[in-house]
């Protein structure tokens, strides 16, 4: 008795021997591995100028994320460190995906810290255009300012806040 063979004597099978089966194999690795990595990297578009931030805004019907930072001697360790928080996946996702995101320097804008009442800094505004803004103050690590973005706008946007 003998087997019948569907496939007429060829090999159906992905060669993993020899120079091309391996190069396959390789190059099918990389690829998968460049799609899952683009997929999962995202980085926020940091605007450098209000103005344009505020218009850009009120074009895409976004809120404001405003990062203001200083240079002063007693808020430059924290506002390097914040730089830390910003650069986690999941903060960088929510920001970049909710927000038109604006970093300032806060002794380049006193007329915004005026208009905020900011005192100190890191400080991040969270600005609904004509609407509202609520503050997420000084230097907060990934895993706890999820949440107080989160807030904030909802404070923001006059909605209730998570408890």
């Amino acid at each position: 008795m003998t087997e019948q063979n569907d496939n007429k004597g060829k090999n159906t099978t992905i060669p993993t021997k020899g120079p091309g089966g391996k190069w396959f194999i390789i190059a099918a690795i990389v690829i998968i591995g460049i799609i899952v990595f683009k997929d999962s990297r995202v980085d926020i578009n940091w605007q450098n100028d209000y103005d344009k931030a505020l218009t850009m805004a009120k074009a895409e019907n976004k809120p404001l994320y405003i990062a203001f930072v200083s240079e002063q001697e007693e808020f430059a360790n924290d506002c390097k460190r914040i730089d830390e928080t910003y650069r986690d996946l999941a903060i960088t996702k929510l920001i970049a995906n909710k927000f038109i995101a604006v970093k300032l320097d806060a002794q380049k804008h006193p007329e915004l810290i005026k208009q905020f009442g900011l005192e100190k800094y890191p400080i991040a505004v969270v600005y609904v255009p004509d609407k509202s803004f609520a503050t997420v103050e000084g230097f907060v690590v990934a895993s706890e300012i999820g949440g107080r973005i989160s807030n904030a706008l909802k404070k923001a946007r006059k909605e209730p806040e998570n408890q």
